[in-house]
């Protein structure tokens, strides 16, 4: 099974500085849980994004609803077939942040923005929907040099108006302890489906229990168990969709200590059991094995 990895943010079109498409694929699909060191945005221009992922919870972005990701926060996506849904996600590679004097590490934009009675919310909203006129259109120059000025409109809001300064001061030595939590996170990727301990973590970038889970919460916004756990729900959760195998058998393949233990899980962060789970999405038009 594909675990949470890493992903390089590039842009799809090379003539613009960041990454801009409009989703508009009926068809169900399955976005596996992964991470990224800049931000995402997403915006619903129609209908919804079910099955949103994002650090450990499970919710649908509705229609308006703006959800921005920071670097290294966890996310995946899994769509039932939806002949309405209209979407736009903007990928803001490293350089385009270098060149707006932004260092990633500095803020953390509120990841759902909701908001019909703030105007600053109001006029994001605007922005999109222009946005989203310019993409149906034929692309050309002038086009492009629009997108671009709408584009660094909402990163100008968001940045201003929707975020907060991160609590970490980041520096030079700062900037080691990232790459600290970066192996870990690779490391839970490769070995969630193991008995893990925070001892295991710690060792593993050769720093105390005490001062890592502290860095991992302030770097993740988690701590390292609600971490792994959100790591081994989402395994959980795309094991029920992709096999016939029983609950026992799912809670031990991905990483839980017995079916109890991934019922609570489930109970927690969902609302409903691995059971429910399953119906929920046999009703939503996913093909269960």
């Amino acid at each position: 099974m594909t675990e949470e990895k890493f992903e390089m943010v590039v842009p799809n079109d090379q003539r613009l500085p960041f990454g801009c498409r409009l989703q508009t694929n009926p068809n169900k699909q399955m976005i596996l849980p992964h991470w990224h060191d800049t931000y995402e945005i997403d915006y619903v221009v129609n209908s919804q994004n079910q099955n949103f992922y994002l650090d450990g919870k499970t919710f649908n972005q509705k229609k308006g609803e703006i959800v921005c990701v920071n670097p290294y926060q966890v996310h995946g996506l899994t769509l039932p077939k939806d002949e309405k849904r209209i979407a736009i996600t903007l990928m803001i590679p490293l350089a385009l942040l270098d060149k707006l004097n932004i260092n990633k590490f500095d803020f953390r934009i509120q990841n759902r923005i909701f908001e019909p009675s703030d105007q600053r919310y109001l006029f994001l909203v605007n922005l999109f929907d222009e946005l989203t006129k310019i993409l149906r259109c034929e692309d050309d120059t002038f086009l492009r040099t629009e997108k671009i000025g709408l584009v660094y409109a909402i990163l100008g809001v968001l940045f201003k108006d929707f975020s907060q300064p991160d609590k970490l001061a980041f520096n030079n030595y700062a900037s080691n302890r990232i790459d600290y939590i970066k192996q870990s996170l690779e490391w839970l990727g490769d070995n969630y489906m193991y008995q893990v301990k925070l001892e295991d973590l710690a060792e593993q970038v050769k720093l105390s229990k005490s001062y890592f889970s502290h860095l991992f919460k302030q770097i993740t916004g988690q701590t390292p168990q609600a971490y792994l756990t959100g790591i081994r729900l989402a395994h959980a959760r795309q094991t029920i969709q992709n096999t016939d195998l029983t609950m026992t058998r799912i809670a031990l393949k991905t990483g839980f200590s017995n079916v109890k233990a991934m019922n609570t899980a489930f109970k927690k962060n969902l609302g409903m059991t691995p059971y429910q789970y399953k119906l929920e999405q046999q009703k939503a038009g996913f093909d269960i094995f």
